[in-house]
């Protein structure tokens, strides 16, 4: 069990149960830049599905990117099903950096000359229940390099801490978990919502092979010893006022690649 599933609202953890399905903008494994390339700006759109309509959301979506990938200039899509959580699609854009944001419009072009896609993107909409974004930025000196291949499953947190408490926090995954997750051999991505929420709110990527990594030891326990791994959550929890997390799996069948060298967005 990853220590990042015991800090807290005081103690108190969320764990959402349901079904999701997480969207990525990025390369397919295979052709990645780098494995351990990470961009640092990503933007975040999330859908939540009407309960009859996830069927048809995961047919229109295939449906829209085998549309999307006859356009030059749109951006690769992975896509991640969650196994945990509400109804969410989650669309993933990646950038190596924000003023890439500026060219992101062939999509919007070819929406209004395409029929095509103006009627996957109405059925699409048809699904939807509620949708929001936001923009969020790698802290680099939170997060470990990537490791090579797809993940396989993610444990995505979601932290909303108390803001006079943010560096307390950031101190704490710097200086204490992220040593402890490099010698246990695990993966760290850590970003800060930048817009479309609060700057108090943080998400933590993490990947884990299979459920049956949740029988085993705490691997970050074991790498940091009980007293050592106490004091850290302790110190994670005094900042934390809540806490979400949930379980994703890898959909490499849902996604699409249409430009080599475009930054990816596995975890």
């Amino acid at each position: 069990m990853s220590s990042l599933d015991s800090i807290s609202r005081r103690g108190a953890t969320t764990i959402a149960l349901g079904g999701v399905f997480v969207l990525a903008s990025a390369l397919t494994w295979g052709q990645q830049q780098s494995q351990t390339e990470r961009p640092v700006v990503r933007r975040i759109t999330v859908d939540i599905v009407k309960p009859d309509h996830v069927m048809e959301y995961e047919a229109a979506v295939k449906q829209y990117h085998t549309a999307l990938a006859k356009i030059p200039g749109v951006r690769n899509r992975t896509v991640f099903q969650s196994l945990t959580g509400d109804r969410e699609y989650m669309l993933v854009r990646d950038y190596a950096k924000f003023g890439d944001l500026d060219s992101d419009n062939p999509v919007a072009k070819a929406m209004a000359d395409s029929a095509e896609l103006a009627r996957i993107n109405i059925r699409i909409n048809n699904c939807v229940e509620k949708r929001t974004s936001r923009i969020e930025e790698v802290q680099s000196e939170l997060t470990l390099p990537r490791k090579p291949g797809p993940p396989k499953l993610i444990v995505l947190s979601r932290t909303r801490l108390t803001p006079s408490k943010v560096q307390d926090w950031m101190a704490a995954v710097k200086d204490e978990l992220k040593p402890a997750h490099e010698k246990a051999g695990q993966s760290l991505t850590t970003r800060r919502v930048v817009f479309g929420g609060s700057r108090s709110e943080f998400t933590t990527w993490v990947r884990m092979d299979s459920w049956a990594d949740r029988d085993k030891p705490n691997p970050i326990r074991a790498a940091m010893g009980d007293e050592a791994y106490r004091k850290m959550t302790a110190k994670l929890a005094a900042a934390t006022e809540d806490r979400t997390i949930n379980i994703l799996r890898y959909r490499g069948d849902l996604g699409f690649t249409s430009q080599p060298g475009t930054p990816s967005g596995g975890n």
